[in-house]
């Protein structure tokens, strides 16, 4: 039997009732495979055109609801398809209780998501706050949008067009993203409460380097080095580590309150080294594709097997949590949301696994994680509770 097949038959005992708890968790499994891997975006006819073929072909026994919750969203709207059906998207493992009524949720104000929101440091230490409108900045002969537009005037421009050898800075608020080309022609993608210092030229000495404070996403252009012979390494500095590369993709996540670290390769080879000395253990390691780096400071570096394509589902317009426990799920809400999370009593325990759009308001997100029965919410202002 073949998954497809497999995955219909678990739809079909879930209508029926008599899904295990084990083929709930592998039908997830699968969904959340699906979700990350798939990047083709759908309209809404064809999205309503693949539920009726799934209805068609499926035993199902009576008809079935669907909701369009994931419009918008490359990829996530057909995958979401077989999840909507189950009437599965976000669940818990772990938990003592069984799912318990849901009380009140009590929201005495929403908050919108983040938005293209970005402010630029030129090298005279001038900022300037870039365009919401836009998605990013290109570094080329001048200084544009990603629409070719300019970003500034030309008295301004003579001063970037001489800042070869000074740092710039493109950085994040939090509840911001936006993207950067390099001259080189490597491109960048900065999540919130993150920035990357540059210079325009980037190439010294056959070698391209930049720094990263927050998390970016890296799509690194190959580029020959007459110095070097051969292709100019590009260089990333972030929280204690390096990762030198050739040209290749990856994601890097080094935010200050996070314990770790990670680096995650998704295309080509990385090293990643340690920047400060360490008394013992491993302090450089080449990563293969779906490998992740993870660095504490002043420890070695643990290798492991991930599915790298989760490590980017911010940038791709989602969160994707694969049995993660309440903190670091809400402490990546706080970046994007801007918001302060207060814990009230003892904290929720168990993990989560689920898909939402980083598009929702944050009350939609947080009635979507109350449907568990795990946890509550209160927003006020622009703080957060979080009970159990």
């Amino acid at each position: 039997m073949t998954e497809q097949e497999q995955a219909a038959e678990f739809i079909h005992k879930y209508q029926q009732g008599e899904l295990t708890p084990e083929q709930e968790l592998r039908l997830n499994e699968w969904y959340l495979l699906y979700v990350a891997q798939n990047k083709n975006e759908l309209t809404a006819s064809q999205i309503e055109q693949t539920v009726k073929e799934l209805r068609r072909k499926l035993p199902l026994q009576k008809p079935v609801k669907v909701y369009r919750l994931w419009l918008g969203i490359g990829g996530i709207a057909a995958a979401a398809i077989a999840a909507i059906t189950t009437g599965i998207w976000l669940y818990q493992i772990g938990f003592s209780d069984s799912r318990r009524e849901l009380s009140p949720t009590h929201f005495s104000n929403d908050i919108a998501p983040g938005t293209n929101k970005a402010t630029l440091t030129l090298a005279d230490g001038k900022v300037i706050n870039l365009n919401d409108a836009k998605t990013g900045i290109k570094m080329d002969t001048d200084l544009r949008y990603n629409d070719n537009t300019p970003v500034i005037s030309n008295e301004e421009r003579k001063l970037v067009e001489n800042t070869d050898k000074n740092e710039m800075k493109l950085s994040t608020p939090r509840g911001g993203t936006y993207q950067i080309t390099l001259s080189d022609g490597t491109k960048v993608w900065l999540n919130a409460a993150s920035s990357l210092t540059y210079t325009k030229a980037l190439n010294k000495g056959g070698q391209r380097r930049v720094k990263l404070t927050g998390e970016a996403y890296f799509e690194v252009a190959k580029v020959f080095s007459p110095q070097r012979g051969g292709r100019a390494p590009f260089i990333v500095e972030s929280k204690g580590q390096e990762v030198e590369v050739l040209g290749t993709h990856f994601n890097i996540n080094s935010y200050a309150d996070e314990e770790y670290v990670k680096t995650t390769l998704l295309e080509g080879s990385v090293k990643v080294s340690h920047r400060w000395p360490v008394k013992e253990g491993q302090t450089e390691v080449v990563l293969k594709p779906n490998q992740q780096a993870v660095l504490a400071d002043n420890s070695k570096i643990q290798v492991n097997k991930v599915d790298a394509e989760a490590s980017i589902a911010w940038k791709n317009g989602y969160f994707l949590f694969k049995g993660e426990h309440i903190e670091p799920i809400m402490r990546r809400l706080a970046y994007w949301y801007d918001i302060e999370v207060v814990y009230v009593g003892q904290k929720p325990k168990g993990q989560f696994r689920g898909v939402i759009s980083r598009n929702n308001n944050l009350s939609e997100v947080l009635k979507m994680m109350e449907l568990t029965g795990a946890v509550h919410f209160e927003i006020e202002g622009r703080k957060v509770y979080v009970k159990e």
